[in-house]
């Protein structure tokens, strides 16, 4: 897909725009562009100068965002230990009540999340390849307590996750979360119903995949992965290797 340079930030922002965030591929011999294309999209995986199938354990650890997934990558380092049961958190007894959505939709907007990555790992793979795994906070969390001390609890290990927090210690009317803006996940402890009524609210959203967060390891699940493979070959000197798709 061909594109006249001065196009670049509009196709990046169509991109990011389609929810959608699963792979990206870009063919660039430019250090600088690579290093702009690839703070401003919002894709699991991105790769620059080679094909963009054949991930490897390991190496190239793979899965999406937004519409393309909300979990860790498969092959990555968190991987396999979400196949495991990190038990519930215990529910409180506090009765829920409803909040004027527009000021959680207020305090929504207001959150600000920092788009520097929490750590960068270099992942070992062939010579000429270079493998770089991102861990970001996820966003803008809801935390819903329910009770002041477990959405405190929720908010502070949310923060050091990267995210940004709201905090309704008193829950939220789950009609409300279909419709509010900018949430990239919610936490809850509060009981069996009442989080069966969460997931069919999120479920019912437009857009882009919304978690709700009920388990113990909670930190786990505020990050998002992002993988960079670069086939430094190709950048190097053989042209013919950009076109190797």
């Amino acid at each position: 897909a061909r594109f006249k340079s001065d196009e670049l930030d509009q196709v990046i922002a169509d991109i990011n725009a389609s929810g959608f965030g699963l792979t990206f591929g870009i063919h660039t011999r430019i250090d600088d562009r690579v290093t702009d294309v690839t703070r401003k999209l919002k894709v699991g995986n991105i790769y620059v100068n080679r094909n963009q199938i054949g991930a490897v354990v390991g190496s190239q650890p793979f899965g999406g965002e937004g519409l393309s997934g909300t979990g860790p990558k498969a092959g990555g380092p968190d991987y396999v230990v979400r196949f495991t049961d990190p038990g519930r958190a215990i529910a409180s007894d506090k009765d829920l009540h409803s909040v004027a959505r527009g000021a959680v939709q207020a305090e929504l907007d207001k959150a600000t999340v920092s788009a520097a990555p929490l750590s960068v790992t270099a992942l070992p793979g062939p010579t000429g390849e270079s493998n770089m795994l991102s861990i970001f906070g996820r966003g803008k969390v809801l935390c819903l307590g329910p009770s002041d001390m477990m959405a405190q609890d929720q908010a502070r290990i949310a923060k050091a996750a990267g995210c940004a927090v709201v905090m309704l210690p008193s829950g939220i009317d789950a009609d409300a979360l279909k419709h509010l803006e900018g949430i990239d996940a919610v936490v809850s402890y509060a009981d069996d119903e009442t989080l069966r009524s969460y997931r069919i609210a999120l479920a019912d959203r437009m857009g882009k995949l919304v978690p709700l967060i009920a388990e113990h390891n909670l930190a786990e699940r505020c990050r998002l992965e992002r993988h960079i493979c670069i086939d430094t070959t190709a950048a190097g000197g053989n042209a013919s290797l950009l076109a190797s798709v």
